[in-house]
């Protein structure tokens, strides 16, 4: 089973964990998501010896370069950015990166650590 953004129900983990250890089978699950498992505060079950954590990072130069994408200058590449969605779909950067402030930063980061001014924050992130 394939669970996106997981950590909108940290109690499930609960749930898993008395499956996982009943069934005692390996990769039932797959939980995904856009917050660092192990730095959410929500959740009280460690599943130690029960998960693996994989990081999806950036693209790299060298996978940017096996893809047949040019990297033109440090300029361009510090404007873009190295979000895979940016090379897979061709779109633009400045409202890619709006969009991300938005969703990810204005709304995860700020539930995650309670921040109530707003405005202070986005001035925060300008800077």
């Amino acid at each position: 089973m394939i669970i996106d953004e997981f950590q909108r129900v940290p109690h499930l983990l609960s749930y898993i964990q008395t499956i996982v250890d009943e069934r005692k089978e390996m990769a039932q699950y797959v939980l995904t998501g856009s917050q660092n498992f192990l730095m959410m505060e929500s959740i009280s079950q460690s599943l130690a010896g029960r998960i693996a954590l994989f990081t999806l990072l950036p693209l790299s130069l060298t996978e940017l370069n096996d893809a047949g994408v040019p990297v033109d200058s440090r300029d361009v590449l510090i404007q873009r950015g190295l979000f895979p969605r940016l090379y897979d779909t061709g779109g633009d950067a400045y409202r890619y990166y709006r969009n991300y402030t938005q969703t990810y930063l204005e709304r995860d980061v700020r539930q995650i650590k309670n921040i109530t001014d707003l405005a202070l924050f986005e001035r925060f992130l300008r800077l």
